[in-house]
């Protein structure tokens, strides 16, 4: 795959930086005490995700920001960052911006599912202090509007033997709010942008009442609840699923979040029982549409309860392919406008098809065009 930029090229850009940023977190002492506001937004906030290399370029037409993945940390994980995956086209991305005269705010992800490195990170005054170092050159190199934190999980090391310790959550909340401080000491003129992802089932992860402090947007992971014969993302209970957007969103306003913080995810890929080559357990939409086309093998069904599809074999009734479509998405737009929830992100953009189904009935369910 062509890589755009190369990872040298990033890390020249950092180092002329002819300012030190280690001596930030000392120069920081003030208190952010209040809930980070985030309306006066013109427009509901439609947030993507955007992590492959290929040749392949969001439309800034479909969002108001983009999360570029991603920055993970280099062993021995004492507060370095590299670039990888989407990140790798930042200067394509940012010229894209720049050609098109666009306001859509770009944000780095750091972190993701497997990436080590948060919890030796966050336990250590001096290792936060080099992570915010490395993130505010990235942010002034690369002109960025601001910086994801997606570390899954605090606490809870799931099945990716990934460091993690009993004081993880104390522990994010301390950098989350040295980050902001930071963030608010050093670019006060212009404001950066904090947002964290988190999971969808388990706000007991995180002090949530403290850490909405310090974000601006709680971007909740609604999908991966289930793999046939469960529902993916499915907006509300049904025998099919396990989990559900709706108790998810609910669990996290009852663990103090308000709901102009609150960011539904929207999967724009689905997961099929893995069972032959076609019905890859992680599986495009795009892909998704040619089994559609199949119909002499496959039968496409919709949980009334659920508001989601699924595929069965034909003449079968067994979900073997859970996804999203334009129907399942328009629900889910109606739900985040009656819930007041501050809007909509994706996973990912470069999920859709070629004819961008799924981020035009995302826009229209939204933005109303």
């Amino acid at each position: 795959m062509k890589k755009y930029l190369s990872i040298i090229m990033i890390s020249a850009l950092c180092l002329g930086c002819s300012y030190d940023k280690d001596e930030l977190t000392d120069r920081v002492s003030e208190d952010s005490s209040e809930i980070i506001s985030t309306r006066g937004e013109s427009k509901t906030p439609i947030i993507e995700y955007f992590w492959r290399k290929e040749n392949v370029m969001p439309d800034f037409d479909y969002m108001t920001h983009v999360i570029v993945s991603k920055a993970v940390f280099e062993t021995p994980y004492d507060g370095t960052l590299k670039l990888k995956s989407g990140a790798l086209k930042m200067a394509q991305l940012m010229d894209l911006k720049k050609k098109n005269n666009s306001d859509v705010k770009v944000i780095l992800m750091v972190g993701g599912w497997g990436v080590d490195g948060f919890s030796q990170i966050a336990k250590d005054n001096n290792k936060v202090k080099k992570f915010i170092s490395n993130c505010s050159r990235l942010i002034d190199s690369l002109h960025l509007d601001g910086i994801d934190i997606d570390w899954e999980y605090p606490g809870n090391a799931t099945s990716q033997k990934i460091g993690y310790s009993s004081n993880d959550k104390e522990n994010l909340t301390k950098m989350m709010k040295t980050i902001r401080e930071t963030f608010d000491k050093y670019y006060k003129s212009h404001p950066k942008i904090l947002s964290i992802d988190v999971s969808a089932n388990h706000p007991d992860y995180y002090d949530m009442k403290n850490l909405i402090k310090y974000v601006n947007y709680v971007n909740v992971m609604t999908y991966d609840m289930g793999e046939p014969p469960y529902h993916n993302s499915p907006l509300h209970s049904s025998p099919m699923t396990k989990s559900s957007c709706n108790t998810s969103i609910l669990s996290y306003i009852s663990a103090g979040v308000p709901e102009s913080q609150l960011v539904m995810g929207i999967p724009f890929y689905g997961h099929a029982n893995g069972e032959n080559s076609e019905l890859k357990e992680d599986i495009s939409y795009s892909a998704v549409k040619e089994l559609i086309k199949k119909d002499d093998k496959y039968t496409q069904m919709w949980d009334d309860d659920a508001c989601v599809p699924y595929l069965v074999w034909k003449g079968h009734s067994t979900n073997i392919c859970s996804f999203e479509n334009a129907s399942s998405i328009a629900d889910k737009c109606k739900y985040i406008k009656k819930k007041g929830l501050a809007g909509a992100m994706v996973w990912s953009y470069d999920h859709d098809d070629n004819e961008g189904t799924l981020r035009q009935a995302l826009r229209k369910g939204l933005w109303n065009y």
